[in-house]
């Protein structure tokens, strides 16, 4: 089984979503504890079939001085100091009974805790990691997901603490093959950190699809700016179908959508200008504009100087016809604010 879906909501509501992807890694259990009511009507408004997966509470993971800490919404219990890097506390160990039951009310199939970048790997994190995970076996499945420099070169060391604990290592796995697999895979796609608004080209979908087919069973959740459809792009090479990039036209009409024209181009590029358009080599809607000054005045223009037939340096080919996906099913073809989808697609990686 590989399941496709994002990390939040990508700027849809929970229904609009379910009816475009059949899986979601939810972010809200990384900054608070959700009522437990909650989360079971989130369950039965999505219907059978669906897969949730959720993010565990940051009192686990994250010190109580991350940035983090401020969407938390309530007083934290206990002492502050105590909260994060899977310390032998209190306050951790009650994060972590909240996650637990969290998943199950939800029915969530995985659980992921995401380390923050302040945890190194030195030795004392490695005896942690698996001191942490070993004596606190959940229900469901368990990943981590280490970040920060050092890590890959201890991957070894890595691999036998999670072995001892029983966890998966989840991870980009075009950045950094899993070093420990428990069952299912479970890949986390970010883009190119530190950056997030960064659109998948489909030899990265290509080859990120047969690392899951060649895992037999893997969770695949885009974390990028584009992820709503590359995660759709991604389905279709699964279903042995083609995944286009939405052509020129079809780019520009969206872009329409969520861009108030006339528009200076270097607006459109800061906006959006990592979604990459179906021509030839797939390049960016920042390449395409290049240093184009000129406003543009219509969605007209618009294609034009996407087609590179207009203030470019060479005309473009089209590798799809006009039409592609672009940000789902037909049923989520509406545009997403920059606003809601940094939102739904950062939600506690900073």
């Amino acid at each position: 089984m590989i399941v496709v879906g994002c990390c939040g909501r990508a700027g849809m509501g929970l229904r609009s979503y379910a009816a475009s992807f059949r899986a979601m890694e939810v972010q809200e259990t990384f900054y608070r504890i959700v009522g437990e009511g909650t989360l079971r009507r989130w369950r039965d408004a999505v219907g059978e079939g669906f897969h949730f997966t959720l993010k565990a509470f940051q009192g686990v993971s994250h010190p109580h001085t991350s940035p983090t800490w401020r969407r938390a919404g309530a007083s934290l219990r206990g002492r502050p100091e105590n909260y994060g890097l899977l310390r032998d506390t209190e306050e951790v160990e009650w994060s972590w009974r909240a996650t637990e039951a969290m998943a199950g009310a939800l029915g969530a199939e995985y659980i992921v805790v995401q380390m923050p970048a302040s945890f190194e790997p030195s030795e004392g994190n490695l005896r942690r990691i698996a001191d942490f995970f070993a004596s606190r076996r959940a229900g469901v499945p368990v990943g981590l997901e280490v970040r920060g420099g050092g890590w890959a070169e201890r991957s070894g060391e890595l691999a036998d603490a999670l072995a001892e604990a029983g966890v998966t290592h989840v991870t980009d796995p075009l950045a950094w093959p899993p070093v420990h697999v428990e069952g299912a895979a479970y890949f986390r796609l970010h883009g190119r950190l530190p950056r997030y608004d960064y659109q998948y080209r489909t030899e990265e979908l290509l080859r990120i699809a047969e690392e899951a087919r060649r895992r037999g069973s893997a969770y695949v959740m885009f974390n990028n700016m584009a992820m709503a459809e590359d995660a759709r792009r991604l389905e279709l090479i699964l279903e042995g179908r083609a995944a286009p990039l939405p052509g020129p036209e079809e780019r520009a009409r969206e872009l329409a959508r969520s861009v108030r024209l006339p528009a200076d181009p270097r607006e459109i590029a800061r906006r959006r200008g990592y979604l990459r358009v179906g021509l030839e080599g797939e390049p960016t809607v920042a390449e395409l504009l290049g240093d184009r000054r000129e406003p543009l005045r219509d969605e007209r223009e618009l294609a034009e100087a996407l087609s590179r037939r207009s203030g470019g340096t060479s005309p473009g080919k089209s590798l799809w016809p006009s039409g592609g996906l672009c940000g789902g099913t037909p049923a989520s073809r509406r545009p997403v604010s920059r606003t809601r989808c940094r939102r739904s697609a950062t939600a506690g990686t900073r």
